[in-house]
């Protein structure tokens, strides 16, 4: 892939103090964190969906937890950059490090260090697929602890770039593919809208697959993979520099081990490990998000 501009300010590490709303949520209040839905984790072919296989808890209330991070949100630069930049047709990868959890996911299917996908359609709209197919603010993003790549696919004609614009207008309302079925066009994932759209064209651009448990997806790395695409923007600094945005979490539940540990033995450093963390997560949260949770 050829990159055609990196920002020199790619990534940010400052605490930030002033409380928030974090990412952007559906019309019915529920979070957008990746192109997985929280509700409908699943793997189609495995013999049920993820959620039937470990249980709600796991993705209600394990991958949605909210860990303060040292990223800032977008600064008014970096947003006005992006806006300059972006052109109809260019694929809007995301991923939101207060969300480490779904990072980790991503990164063990897909080896992707973004968890969301949509496609550009123009006057700062996305198409993309979350609880459904639809048109979403790209300021939504921008006013979030976001990373963002902007890949522009190798379209050879003007007509092709409106075929993929139009094939994703055209799948507006329909429902999100909570499992990830890629021979069924009645519902999408986010990668899946964006794929297809691609394909959708005079001249069809081919998005690399991934093998996952014996069945084929298609994650948001791909499309850094598509031959010619261009990188037009890059604010990530990748999964383990997210990983390190939380170390105040991490510090404090250290903190709490050590503390609990010498007092109580390896019985107490685990229950200060589990303490010192739950209530570092809770605090920032409150700083960060107005709320003193482990979630939005």
């Amino acid at each position: 892939m050829k990159e055609i501009m990196n920002s020199p300010n790619a990534h940010y590490r400052a605490i930030s103090p002033s409380a928030s709303k974090g990412i952007p949520k559906e019309a019915n209040g529920e979070q957008v964190v990746s192109c997985f839905s929280a509700d409908s984790l699943a793997l189609s072919g495995t013999g049920g969906s993820l959620k039937q296989k470990m249980g709600g808890f796991f993705t209600d209330r394990i991958l949605n937890i909210r860990v303060p991070t040292t990223t800032q949100k977008f600064p008014e630069d970096e947003k006005k950059k992006v806006l300059d930049l972006l052109q109809p047709g260019d694929i809007f990868l995301e991923t939101n490090d207060a969300y480490p959890n779904w990072q980790v996911l991503e990164k063990i299917v897909f080896s992707s260090d973004y968890t969301h996908a949509a496609i550009y359609e123009g006057n700062g709209q996305l198409l993309e697929a979350s609880s459904e197919v639809q048109r979403r603010d790209v300021n939504e993003y921008l006013n979030d602890r976001a990373n963002i790549a902007i890949i522009r696919p190798p379209y050879k004609t003007e007509d092709d770039k409106k075929a993929a614009l139009d094939y994703a207008r055209a799948q507006l309302g329909k429902p999100y593919d909570d499992v990830f079925d890629q021979n069924d066009d009645s519902a999408f994932y986010c990668v899946e809208l964006v794929q297809k759209a691609l394909k959708a064209m005079p001249n069809p651009i081919e998005t690399p697959l991934t093998t996952f448990m014996g069945k084929p997806y298609v994650g948001p790395n791909a499309f850094q993979k598509i031959e010619g695409a261009q990188l037009v923007y890059n604010r990530n600094g990748g999964f383990l520099n997210s990983m390190m945005s939380h170390y105040p979490v991490t510090g404090a539940a250290v903190a709490g081990a050590i503390a609990a540990g010498l007092a109580l033995g390896p019985v107490g450093a685990l229950a200060g490990l589990m303490a010192g963390g739950t209530l570092a997560t809770m605090v920032g949260n409150k700083i960060q998000a107005g709320k003193f949770s482990l979630y939005e």
